[in-house]
């Protein structure tokens, strides 16, 4: 299907079941799917990149993705850098080389901050704070969430020092024993039994 016109003013959907979809102004293609899936083109002026909100619309989309532009999407499998405004929902395994978070530096106008994650060989959660009796609560979705046998606890005492040790962990808490009082920082890993093992030699 070829549309011959410079600009869509009205709206276009289209069910494509095989071949090729393109929206193209004179020879430059604004637009290009090669792919079974569904493609809404809304109201919109031609331009090299639809990448507007509402000016695209790819419900559904099945290939490796090599021809799809517009919508800031790219070709699979991509290499360079992508920037994305809004949330992005992974329902499966990210996995990459480098993983960092980077956000505006509150300090130094015109810089970024940028934090590296935390590695290891397993897929944990921690917790964290300070107790000042003899039981840590832990959260309750650690109920479920965490293998309760793969907890680790790490304890500092604050002030001056505590014969403190972790007596048992049970029924969602850590039971704290200490001939002194207690006043401490806590600081508790465990790992997630909801997904599986992360299998470290691939």
């Amino acid at each position: 299907m070829k549309l011959y016109s410079p600009s869509i003013t009205g709206s276009l959907d289209a069910d494509i079941t095989g071949g090729t979809f393109s929206v193209t102004r004179g020879n430059t293609p604004l637009l290009y799917m090669s792919s079974l899936g569904n493609l809404g083109v809304g109201n919109n002026s031609p331009q090299r990149s639809l990448d507007v909100a509402g000016d695209v619309a790819a419900n559904t989309y099945y290939g490796d993705g090599s021809q799809l532009t517009g919508i800031g999407s790219a070709a699979f499998p991509y290499t360079g850098s992508a920037r994305i405004s809004g949330s992005v929902v992974i329902n499966g395994t990210l996995a990459a080389t480098e993983k960092s978070f980077i956000i505006d530096h509150q300090t130094k106008p015109g810089q970024k901050l940028v934090y590296g994650v935390l590695e290891g060989p397993e897929h944990a959660v921690y917790c964290r704070g300070r107790v000042n009796n003899d039981i840590i609560e832990l959260p309750e979705d650690w109920t479920w969430l965490i293998e309760e046998l793969s907890i680790t606890v790490q304890l500092t005492p604050i002030g001056h020092f505590q014969s403190i040790y972790v007596g048992e962990v049970k029924n969602n808490k850590v039971y704290l024993k200490c001939e002194d009082h207690i006043d401490c920082y806590y600081f508790i890993q465990g790992t997630r039994k909801d997904i599986n093992k992360l299998q470290i030699i691939q």
